[in-house]
């Protein structure tokens, strides 16, 4: 048996799971590390130094993460990590 939708459905349905393995596939091992270092309240400077990087490196590397994730500030990024269970 075939299943039809009607195109704003399909376009909904699409929507959701794209959400959902964007979620998933969104941040690497690295990246969740940085996450958790962030959500300690490490600084910027910090975290690059942790993980062996000018801290330019990191100011940019954040950028991208949160335009992949879609965020535009540090709350985006806790309300991230709070909704898919990464604090």
């Amino acid at each position: 048996m075939r299943m039809a939708f009607c195109s704003e459905t399909t376009a909904l349905l699409i929507s959701e799971l794209n959400g959902r393995f964007k979620m998933k596939e969104a941040l690497t091992e690295r990246g969740q590390k940085v996450m958790h270092l962030i959500f300690e309240e490490h600084s910027d400077g910090e975290i690059a130094g942790r993980l062996k990087v000018n801290p330019k490196t990191f100011s940019n590397d954040k950028k991208e993460r949160k335009r992949k994730l879609e965020v535009t500030n540090l709350v985006g990024l806790i309300k991230y990590m709070m909704k898919n269970k990464l604090g």
